[in-house]
């Protein structure tokens, strides 16, 4: 898919994102963003910008009252 019509107010379903990708995309969140983040919740984002808040407010490495 063509980075230029990729956008954060769309969802992760929107754009075909199947079982495998979200598992991964659930494990690297959690290594990586020190976040845990439930599979309903990565499928139930009504847009990535949503899904990057809720990332967020669960990480350990983000200062939630600082945004």
């Amino acid at each position: 898919m063509p980075v230029d019509i990729l956008t954060a107010e769309r969802s992760l379903n929107s754009y075909g994102v199947d079982l495998l990708v979200l598992v991964n995309l659930r494990n690297w969140i959690g290594a990586y963003l020190q976040a845990t983040v439930y599979m309903m919740t990565l499928r139930g984002a009504s847009s990535i910008k949503e899904l990057a808040k809720t990332v967020a407010k669960e990480s350990h490495l983000v200062d939630v009252e600082a945004i």
